[in-house]
């Protein structure tokens, strides 16, 4: 197996490696922050905004069909 840094010249290998380290650094940051912040977002308590239908369906003059209608 051949590797692909054969070619390299030693700046530009050295070169390759400090951004290389850098970038891993910046990624594993990067990482750890959504992490933590995917982490104090599930310890919040869950806020439903969606209203829930009446549990029998309502008759009158707004809705002659009997369809269920939204709870006031």
């Amino acid at each position: 197996m051949v590797d692909s840094d054969e070619g390299m010249a030693a700046p530009q290998r050295s070169r390759f490696d400090a951004v290389h380290k850098w970038a891993a650094t910046v990624a594993g940051v990067v990482a750890l922050a959504f992490s933590l912040y995917n982490f104090t977002e599930l310890q919040k308590k869950p806020e439903i905004d969606l209203p829930l239908p009446c549990s029998r369906p309502t008759v009158g003059a707004s809705n002659p069909a009997g369809t269920r209608v939204l709870c006031s």
